[in-house]
Parts: C-alpha cells; sequence; structure tokens
C-alpha cells in the first residue's frame, strides 16, 4: 500500500491502498491519474504502477517549509518510497525517465529520475533546498524492488538502499536560490512501481533508516537473498575503461557476463529462483569481476550452478 505522511507534523493524513479512485482514510479524493496506471503487487502488499508514454499520478499538496518556501529550508527533510523501475533504451543508450517529482510544473525541491543518453543502470537525483542545487548519479539494479531513503540535511544529501548508504555517488552542489512554492504536490511518472512514500520534516538517523528497511522486509516475509563472487575473467585483457561504470566496455562485458551467468540457470531451468544480477565493478588482476546474484530463496545451494559452470571452465 502506498502511505502519504505530511512532512510538517510526521502525521500520517491519507492512506491509499492502490485503488484507482485514489480515496484516503477520510474517503475524500485526493489525488489524479492519467494513462496507463494501476494496481500490482507492491513490496508490502498493493503497490501503484505508472506504464510510461506520459501515464503519471499526482498525489496530494505537500504543506512545509522545505517544499513550500525552500530557500528557508533549515531543518532539512527525508523521503522513503519502495521503488522498482524498468529502464527504456534508444539505440542502446538510457531514455530520460523522471519518476518521482515534490513541486509544481516549473519547480521541484526533490525529484528522482533517469538520465539519458547513459549505458549503465543508473538513477538520478535532483534537491534544490537550503539555497542549495545538488545533483547526484548512482548505480542501482533495475526490476528490482528496493528501499531507497533520501536525506536532505541542508548541505548535502545522503542516499540509502535498503538501510545501506549509498557510497558511488557521482554528482555535485551548488550555491543556488529557490523561489517560494505555492501549492507543491507529489507525482509519479515513468516505467515504475511504487510503493510506501513518506515524507518527514526532518532528517532520519542512519539506525532509523535502516529499522525501517528490517521492519518492512520482516512484516512482508522477504526472502530475498543475496550472494556475492569475485570471478577471474581468464580470456579478457584489463583496460581501464573497463572500471568506468557509463562507459560502453564496461556494459559490454557486464552484459556478457550476466548474459551467460542467465544461460547457466536457463540449463537446469532454476531461472525463476533468480531476482536479478548485479555487477557492481570490475578490476585489473588479469581482469576481476565483482557481482552479486539476489535469489528469492535464501538457500546457499541456489549458487551451485553457477560454481559447477564456473569450475568446468577454469
Amino acid at each position: 500500500m502506498l502511505a502519504f505522511v505530511t512532512a510538517a507534523t510526521g502525521l500520517l493524513i491519507g492512506h491509499w491502498t492502490g485503488h484507482l479512485n485514489m480515496v484516503n482514510l477520510n474517503g475524500d479524493l485526493w489525488g489524479t491519474f492519467y494513462g496507463a496506471v494501476g494496481t500490482t503487487q507492491g513490496a508490502r502488499l498493493g503497490a501503484v504502477y505508472t506504464g510510461g508514454d506520459g501515464a503519471v499520478i499526482t498525489l496530494g499538496k505537500v504543506n512545509d517549509i522545505c517544499f513550500n518556501e525552500p530557500s528557508s529550508c533549515d531543518s532539512g527533510f527525508t523521503v522513503s518510497l519502495w521503488f522498482k523501475h524498468r529502464t527504456t533504451y534508444s539505440n542502446d543508450v538510457t531514455v530520460r525517465q523522471i519518476f518521482v517529482t515534490i513541486g509544481d510544473k516549473a519547480r521541484f525541491p526533490f525529484k528522482l529520475f533517469q538520465t539519458g543518453r547513459r549505458t549503465d543502470e543508473h538513477l538520478a537525483v535532483k534537491v534544490s533546498a537550503s539555497s542549495k542545487q545538488c545533483f547526484y548519479i548512482f548505480p542501482v539494479p533495475r526490476s528490482l524492488w528496493s528501499l531507497f531513503v533520501f536525506v536532505w540535511n541542508t548541505t548535502d544529501l545522503n542516499i540509502f538502499r535498503n538501510g545501506l548508504k549509498v557510497e558511488r555517488l557521482k554528482g555535485f552542489c551548488k550555491d543556488e536560490k529557490q523561489k517560494a512554492i505555492e501549492q507543491p504536490v507529489v507525482t509519479l511518472n515513468g516505467d515504475a512501481m511504487f510503493d510506501d512514500l513518506k515524507i518527514w520534516n526532518r532528517t532520519l538517523e542512519p539506525n532509523e533508516i535502516n529499522d525501517m528497511f528490517t521492519c518492512l522486509r520482516d512484516e512482508r516475509g522477504d526472502q530475498d537473498f543475496e550472494i556475492s563472487l569475485q570471478v577471474k575473467l581468464l580470456d579478457e585483457e584489463w583496460n581501464p575503461n573497463m572500471a568506468d561504470t557509463s562507459h560502453y566496455q564496461f556494459n559490454q562485458l557486464k552484459n556478457n557476463i550476466e548474459s551467460q551467468i542467465w544461460d547457466v540457470y536457463v540449463d537446469v531451468e532454476k531461472t525463476h529462483y533468480i531476482e536479478t544480477i548485479v555487477t557492481h565493478k570490475f578490476r585489473p588482476g588479469s581482469v576481476i569481476a565483482d557481482f552479486s546474484i539476489i535469489f528469492n530463496l535464501p538457500y546457499y545451494e541456489m549458487i551451485m550452478p553457477l560454481l559447477e559452470a564456473i569450475n568446468q571452465n577454469s
């Protein structure tokens, strides 16, 4: 279900069960939608999706100084949501998608999106508040539910995924004055799914964020199981471009490895146990690949088909 929390009080003012009439607990209409939107299985119970091609869901207003008067935001804020997206490609590069905005039609104190003309799986976030503008790009797995928490502390932005701080950030912060926004609202767009959206008028602490992830995962009986591996690629010769996640050589090798892993599980008819494969990085020696496989069953035996295939080819 999609919960919407006011940043001003931290009090739950609406509870979206995912039905398309978007009625809150008081029975009032508090949201609108357009295009290919609907409900689906979420990270918790139900979730909503927007199917791209102009589909948009508009939620209720946010009444807080950080969003009404962004330049006067002196206490910071936190935005959290369970999120799952699909990347759209054109000629092997990403197509720009906007997923979440808080603001009006022209000004957004908070925006979560995907940039265009890149070859790597990523998300981007921009915060315009406290007389600052910060923009960051960070790697993410696609087609996998993740709990993202964005903490604006008035000088910089910290990003957490599934309770852990994201360290691989590319971006900048600069001074910028912002204009007042009369009626900031939350909008959901792009080819994505959304669940349990919350906004606070303060910065959450790392232990609170970790507890939030642990609590929600326990609530839904989460059994996702991540196994990380480091594998030496004997047939590859190191090239410094392989360390750049935006370079085509990184993504070419990444796609090749992930395709071969999928083939292993196709042969043993166990692809339905794999949630996603995440290639983290390549490093010299000759070439060492660091990657993770996320399974939907918590059994180490799930990795055995891949280990057997590696041993046969070593």
